[in-house]
């Protein structure tokens, strides 16, 4: 793989809160810790809002490279241990139907 081959895109509704949606999006990235620029989103695709999100856009001076948003509150640093890992994390905190 190389920089810019995508290896996660997705986006499936979600049973709670009704009507929201779940879009998970992963690249390599050399140039970012843990090889990947990665956004992983729980929203409300009618009004826009976040309700939690995992990402690594920019390095956030208070939450570092890694870190999540909860209904649009300040970023939270969180550990990094591999995309995998992460997946699993972000997915146990929202109940997921993606069938």
């Amino acid at each position: 793989m190389a920089d810019g081959d995508v290896v996660l895109d997705r986006a499936f509704d979600v049973e709670e809160p009704p009507d929201t949606r779940v879009s998970l999006f992963a690249c390599e990235d050399s140039a970012r810790p843990g090889g990947y620029k990665y956004s992983f989103q729980h929203y409300d695709p009618d009004t826009g809002q976040t309700l939690l999100r995992y990402d690594n856009a920019h390095e956030h001076p208070d939450a570092g490279w890694h870190h999540r948003h909860v209904r649009g509150g300040e970023p939270e640093p969180i550990d990094f241990e591999g995309l995998g890992a992460h997946l699993r994390r972000f997915r146990q905190e929202v109940t997921v139907d993606d069938d």
